[in-house]
C-alpha cells in the first residue's frame, strides 16, 4: 500500500513539475520531446514562379525539411538552441499529419492571419505520439512567406498525453540560403537561433520574479 501511494505521489509531483512553465521552458535539466514541422495548414505565399509545383513540396520538401532534425542533428540540435541537457527528437507523428495537406490549398498570394489558439489546440491533439517526455515542443508553420522572405511559426510547447498547450511562442524568421530546400530551411533555423538567445531572455525575464 505504501508502494503505491508513493507511486501516486511521485507520479502527481512530476505531472506538477510538468505545469510548472517555468520549469519547462527554463531548466536545462528538464527534458523534452521535439517533433518537428507540422505543414498540414501551411500557406506557401507567392506567385507560381515562387512555389511551382506543389505536388513536389508535399511529397518531397516537407519530408526533407522535417528530415534535417536526424539527418543534420549537429546543425539542427535541438537540445542546443532551447537549452536543454536533453531533447528527444522523433518526428513522425508530423510525417502522419502532413500527409494531409491538401495540395490545391497549399499556394496563395495572400498571407493568411497567425493560428488561434483554438486552432492550435485542435492540431496538437491530433499527434500520435509515442513521447519520451511530459512535454513535448512542436513548430507549425503558418506560412512560409516569399514576398516577406520569411517563416511564420508557431512554438508550441504541449503536453505529450492530452495535447494540452501550455505556451505558444509566434516567431518569424528570415529566409536565406542556396537552393529551395536551404531557403526556406534557414527561415527556422533563424527561428531556433531566437529560441536560443532572444526568446529565451524574454522568458528569463517574464519569470524573473
Amino acid at each position: 500500500m505504501k508502494k503505491i501511494l508513493l507511486g501516486a505521489l511521485l507520479l502527481m509531483g512530476s505531472l506538477a513539475n510538468a505545469q510548472d512553465l517555468k520549469t519547462v521552458l527554463l531548466d536545462e535539466d528538464y527534458a523534452v520531446d521535439f517533433i518537428g514541422l507540422d505543414f498540414s495548414k501551411t500557406k506557401f505565399v507567392g506567385n507560381s514562379d515562387d512555389f511551382n509545383d506543389a505536388t513536389e513540396i508535399k511529397i518531397v520538401y516537407l519530408k526533407n525539411w522535417n528530415n534535417l532534425f536526424v539527418k543534420e542533428a549537429d546543425k539542427y540540435n535541438m537540445a542546443d538552441f532551447l537549452r536543454k541537457e536533453n531533447v528527444y527528437v522523433d518526428i513522425d507523428a508530423v510525417k502522419n499529419v502532413n500527409k494531409s495537406v491538401v495540395e490545391e490549398e497549399m499556394i496563395t498570394m495572400e498571407a493568411p492571419e497567425p493560428f488561434t489558439k483554438e486552432q492550435l489546440q485542435e492540431m496538437t491533439k491530433r499527434y500520435d505520439l509515442q513521447p519520451k517526455n511530459e512535454v513535448s515542443v512542436v513548430f507549425i508553420v503558418n506560412a512560409f512567406n516569399k514576398y516577406e522572405k520569411e517563416s511564420v511559426i508557431h512554438v508550441v510547447h504541449f503536453k505529450s498525453a492530452t495535447g494540452e498547450i501550455l505556451r505558444e511562442t509566434l516567431l518569424r524568421g528570415d529566409a536565406g540560403g542556396f537552393g529551395f530546400r536551404n531557403y526556406w530551411a534557414g527561415s527556422y533555423f533563424n527561428i531556433m537561433e531566437q529560441l536560443k538567445k532572444k526568446q529565451y531572455k524574454a522568458w528569463k525575464k517574464e519569470f524573473k520574479n
